[in-house]
């Protein structure tokens, strides 16, 4: 695999960041190939005579990280997760966030020179950090993250000492990287007021009782507006997800639901890839480590609070794909006026005077 050259920019941008600072922090948009980038920086290591862990968030995503540091490098990583246990002559392991933190005690602090934290948005959660601090003393820290603000705002800069490196969403957009993005808010009257917040975020149960009224609405806005398109369909629960799948059938819809207890998730994905479904709809399955670059348009039926979710979620859609012309998102609930997809980081302002 070879780097496209703002791969090689922010390569360039990380090794000269090591000349002072050992925690650092990338921000690449979802689908900027940032597995790629840090595959790339693992061998590096290797060839330097050092081992290499790669943190991630989910299960699903170990084995993609793996992958392509074998296909990028020829690297074959070792998994530390359920019942896998990686080897101590392993030169790069792949482990959960989960599965590390409870077996921190079978790997010595010194046992890594480089640990990649993918998905580093989260990196100020307990269970990361408890993690982080134990290899940092001896293993220089790049963190990964295409969502750099956290609802609880807890500053990234809190831990990470620089960024090395910030691609955004428009400049790979102009280079044809990603995809062109158009919004279209569609006015329909859904009122929001008595959802309570739960955690910084609407209360999911509060917005099922929301949304019912209107999911009829808003499929025949589907089908006015993106009738043609592959589209990717996010709601607050999986209950909400089948009532609403079942509403675009009586529509004219050919749609699916899925999630985490679908015994047949894996066959509809290769379904929904092949495009012999128009529509997918999901609660929170597909948040995360999910590629489906012909998806072109992202229906977010799922209010939320964090821009990090919201840009999670439209991320799905950001790939370029043969005859794909652009992303479209259907925006029922005005969000995209209230969460934008491209703002300067603020990781290492202390407050909110300090980022302004």
């Amino acid at each position: 695999m070879i780097p496209r050259q703002y791969q090689k920019n922010i390569l360039d941008a990380i090794r000269n960041g090591w000349a002072e600072f050992r925690k650092q922090l990338v921000i690449s948009p979802t689908g900027s190939g940032k597995t790629l980038v840090f595959s790339l920086l693992a061998n590096e290591a290797h060839q330097d005579g050092q081992k290499t862990l790669i943190l991630v968030d989910q299960g699903e995503l170990v084995w993609q990280a793996a992958d392509k540091l074998r296909k990028a490098t020829g690297l074959i990583a070792e998994i530390e997760k359920a019942e896998s246990s990686a080897s101590k002559m392993a030169p790069v392991v792949v482990s959960t966030i989960q599965s590390m933190v409870r077996r921190l005690d079978l790997w010595d602090a010194s046992h890594f020179g480089l640990v990649i934290a993918d998905e580093a948005d989260k990196s100020m959660a307990p269970s990361w950090q408890s993690v982080l601090k134990h290899f940092d003393p001896h293993a220089r820290v790049c963190g990964f993250t295409a969502t750099p603000k956290r609802s609880d705002a807890k500053e990234l800069g809190d831990y990470y000492e620089n960024i090395a490196a910030e691609v955004g969403i428009l400049d790979l957009i102009h280079q044809k990287f990603l995809s062109p993005i158009s919004v279209r808010m569609v006015p329909i009257a859904i009122n929001l007021n008595q959802v309570h917040l739960t955690n910084g975020d609407f209360d999911k149960d509060e917005l099922d009782t929301a949304l019912q009224p209107y999911l009829r609405e808003c499929a025949k806005s589907v089908v006015r507006f993106a009738k043609d398109r592959k589209t990717l369909v996010f709601l607050p629960l999986i209950k909400t997800s089948k009532q609403f799948v079942d509403i675009c059938r009586e529509e004219g819809i050919n749609a699916e639901h899925i999630d985490g207890t679908s015994e047949d998730r894996a066959e509809k994905l290769k379904r929904f890839a092949a495009k012999e479904f128009n529509l997918l709809a999901n609660s929170s399955l597909l948040l995360r480590g999910y590629d489906d670059a012909a998806i072109d348009c992202i229906v977010m039926l799922r209010p939320t609070k964090s821009v990090s979710l919201y840009q999670q979620c439209c991320g799905r859609g950001t790939r370029i794909a043969e005859g794909k012309n652009d992303l479209l998102i259907l925006d029922f609930l005005y969000q995209s006026t209230k969460h934008a997809l491209c703002h300067p980081a603020c990781l290492l302002a202390k407050s909110e005077e300090e980022a302004e």
